[in-house]
């Protein structure tokens, strides 16, 4: 269960990333095609991350079966910094998403 000082504190990072992104590069993206290509990019770095904390979940999971726990306190330690890491990306990855919606959105407007 996600608190709700979390739930509503998501939107507003993706709103805040999608704010810095139209600040440090375009307002829009200049095409269809380039807005595909950085969601997928966001979205690799997403899944990249993702398997990155699978992997150390394993070594949690094998040091939890061998009882050691101090393996498995450096493990969660840094399976805790990945996954942040993650919803970092995540944020990116919704955040473009938003801008490709926006982008559309103002053309529909013209």
């Amino acid at each position: 269960m996600i608190s709700e000082f979390t739930r509503t504190a998501v939107p507003q990072l993706v709103g805040h990333e999608l704010e810095f992104s139209k600040s440090q590069h375009e307002e829009k993206f200049h095409s269809l095609h380039e807005a595909e290509s950085v969601i997928r990019e966001e979205l690799e770095e997403l899944e990249e991350q993702a398997e990155v904390c699978r992997k150390l979940f394993e070594d949690l999971h094998s040091d939890t079966r061998q009882d050691d726990k101090d393996g498995a306190v450096i493990n969660a330690k840094y399976l805790a910094g990945s996954a942040e890491y993650a919803a970092y990306e995540a944020i990116q990855l919704a955040a473009m998403c938003l801008k490709l919606v926006e982008m559309a959105g103002r053309e529909d407007e013209v």
